[in-house]
């Protein structure tokens, strides 16, 4: 965004997303996304939403109250978590899936179309955001709460470990005309692995 009353950008916003598609044998393909944004402005900051996925069915969210304006709000997917998991000026995530279509692998069991499509995949997923310093120097971000009552405001900071990652399996297969994604994942925060979490999706991911 360009102001033209000061003549200077107010809110630049630098955007990332880079996809590569490695074929290996019997149609099986490594997919890798590396997608994220840098907000570097001066006025008004565009809010990255780290967590969650596209498309999600039955979608959870976290720390609401600090998304902002959904006009300058983006979303950097980590599958498993809920949307907003952690929100900053920056954000990126790097996605990885193996991809195996079923029907190479039992071919003679999968004639139905709805079978047909049947895809597995295991997937690997990490992601950081940020509002101000270097979270790779020392491996660690501060999160920072308001709270306010009649006579008292309280701030609490928290540091917390900067990259969240998560791993899982799936299915993917087209119903009804609609690409449906059938997952279940496990996260990492702060060393602490999570129980599964079961995620129902349409859409491919990338």
């Amino acid at each position: 965004y360009h102001s033209r009353d000061s003549g200077r950008v107010a809110f630049p916003l630098l955007w990332l997303d880079v996809r590569h598609y490695l074929p290996l044998f019997a149609d099986i393909v490594w997919a890798a996304r590396l997608h994220g944004a840098y907000s570097a402005g001066q006025g008004r900051n565009h809010t990255l939403i780290l967590g969650g996925q596209e498309n999600w069915l039955f979608q959870r969210e976290e720390n609401r109250a600090q998304w902002g304006d959904p006009y300058f709000t983006t979303v950097v997917p980590v599958r498993g978590f809920p949307f907003g998991q952690r929100v900053g000026r920056h954000a990126f995530a790097l996605s990885n899936e193996l991809r195996v279509p079923l029907n190479r692998v039992f071919t003679n069991l999968l004639s139905a179309r709805a079978l047909y499509t049947l895809q597995w995949v295991t997937f690997l997923d990490a992601g950081l955001a940020w509002r101000r310093g270097n979270p790779l120097v020392d491996g660690s971000i501060i999160e920072r709460d308001d709270f306010q009552s009649a006579n008292i405001s309280i701030s609490v900071e928290t540091r917390r470990n900067a990259v969240i990652w998560s791993a899982g399996t799936g299915l993917r297969a087209i119903i009804l005309g609609f690409t449906t994604r059938a997952d279940v994942a496990w996260t990492s925060e702060d060393g602490r692995l999570s129980p599964p979490r079961f995620l129902l999706s349409l859409g491919y991911d990338f």
